[in-house]
């Protein structure tokens, strides 16, 4: 890939959060702060799948963007290829759990379809990863 097309990936996709992979680790973290941040995902991440297998939540991203963050908090308390492959695996773990709730409201009439398909590109995201992850 080309140097102005990561940039622009980088330019067009970090304002929303998004990135093209999970990002790496990032060893600078201090491990104190690390471990607030990790904390703190995990809370909100847990809190918002309460509030959505409750109430049913218009915005299943919510959980996919908090799930994403646990991961790479997860990643940058660990140096090593077994710590990220049991990161995303917990990911994806989640993952699924997301797509199922969302297709249960959808089959129910309690949700959208277009929620348990996105729930369903999560999922599928999640296993592309962990297969990268895996052939590392």
């Amino acid at each position: 890939m080309s140097i102005r097309v990561v940039l622009f990936l980088r330019l067009v996709m970090a304002p929303c959060g998004l990135s093209a992979a999970p990002a790496p680790p990032d060893p600078k973290v201090p491990a104190p702060l690390a471990k607030k941040r990790l904390d703190a995902a995990r809370k909100t991440f847990e809190g918002y799948l309460r509030m959505f297998r409750n109430k049913g939540s218009p915005d299943p991203e919510k959980l996919y963007v908090w799930s994403r963050r646990l991961m790479e908090a997860e990643q940058a308390l660990g140096d090593d290829k077994s710590t990220a492959r049991a990161a995303v695996q917990a990911h994806l773990d989640r993952m699924k759990e997301l797509e199922r709730i969302c297709a249960d409201f959808a089959r129910a009439q309690q949700g959208l379809q277009v929620d348990a398909e996105a729930a369903r590109y999560y999922r599928i995201e999640a296993e592309i990863w962990l297969s990268q992850t895996k052939g590392k």
